[in-house]
């Protein structure tokens, strides 16, 4: 059984360079015009925080596992923005997206806090008086 390849050579296209900045402009003036009139709705954005992505929205909790600096109530500013989007647009960042103001949010909000069980009682354990170590 023998194997054939193509060797065809793939099509590209020749994408005119002033037909291109137009339609960017032309995008560009779409998403800013949204934005000062304030009819994008609901943003959205994805952040890199602690070694880890989040995709997020106003008033969202975001849980962050292992070490973290801030304290509860504390407000801070996300820096590493990879993406900001809308219903009808979607800004990528390469690798960031720069000057993106976002309204600083809580960082964790507690609903309830509860103790199950009784405090330093261990539970019994059966079956090791048997056992050599």
């Amino acid at each position: 059984m023998t194997k054939l390849y193509s060797s065809v050579p793939t099509p590209y296209e020749i994408i005119d360079a002033q037909e291109d900045r137009k339609a960017y402009q032309e995008i560009v003036n779409n998403v800013n015009k949204q934005i000062s009139e304030n009819k994008q709705g609901r943003l959205f954005a994805v952040v890199h925080v602690a070694g880890k992505q989040f995709k997020i929205t106003e008033g969202d909790v975001v849980v962050v596992e292992g070490y973290w600096p801030p304290d509860a109530g504390d407000r801070i500013s996300l820096d590493k923005i990879l993406l900001v989007g809308a219903a009808d647009f979607t800004l990528i960042g390469r690798p960031l997206i720069q000057r993106v103001y976002r309204i600083p949010q809580t960082l964790l909000r507690v609903n309830k806090i509860a103790i199950s069980g009784e405090v330093n009682h261990p539970p019994d354990v059966t079956g090791l008086e048997t056992r050599i170590f």
